[in-house]
């Protein structure tokens, strides 16, 4: 069985985007033998971006960001495109709107999201429907967490079980594009 790398790109290390992490390290095993090597890539705050030790597996290098919201996004992108990090998760932890506006280039760029951000709730009907047309228009999976009422814990495990499913669809991708 060949070993399929999933890329996490999490926006918000607060106690959501935390969990999250654990709940993907504590698994990793189990993952790996169901042949789905589950990295987090990146870890990206308002400030620092954590960047994941190619070396030392589950360690992160920082390096602090010194650019605007938009370049902070370009070069987060360019990284990604630099250093190959195919099947790229985009996940939204952070409480913050600005992110939201990027999820468009996300796609763009050939990255799967998703969002529990809370700001997402909110969003308008026609800003929903820009998200959803986007997701599709570039084939890109789109979950967004609808209830702002559930805990933490909930939040970070809806977004561990859809990275399962987004990885699982990229598998399956993988193997029907083998098989032809």
């Amino acid at each position: 069985m060949s070993i399929q790398k999933i890329n996490i790109v999490l926006f918000g290390p607060g106690k959501v985007g935390s969990q999250l992490v654990n709940r993907i390290l504590e698994n990793q095993s189990l993952l790996l033998e169901e042949g789905k090597d589950i990295r987090i890539s990146l870890v990206v705050s308002s400030s620092l971006v954590f960047i994941e030790n190619n070396i030392n597996k589950n360690t992160w290098d920082v390096t602090f960001i010194k650019s605007s919201k938009n370049e902070r996004t370009n070069n987060i992108v360019s990284y990604i495109q630099d250093n190959e990090l195919v099947n790229t998760i985009v996940v939204d932890a952070s409480k913050s709107n600005e992110l939201i506006d990027d999820y468009g280039y996300f796609f763009q760029n050939g990255f799967d999201v998703i969002s529990v951000n809370g700001d997402a709730e909110k969003l308008s009907r026609k800003q929903s429907d820009e998200i959803k047309i986007n997701s599709e228009v570039y084939g890109k999976e789109f979950f967004k967490l609808n209830n702002l009422l559930i805990t933490q814990e909930q939040a970070s495990e809806f977004a561990f079980q859809n990275i399962l499913k987004i990885s699982q669809n990229i598998t399956q991708n993988t193997l029907v594009k083998q098989a032809i």
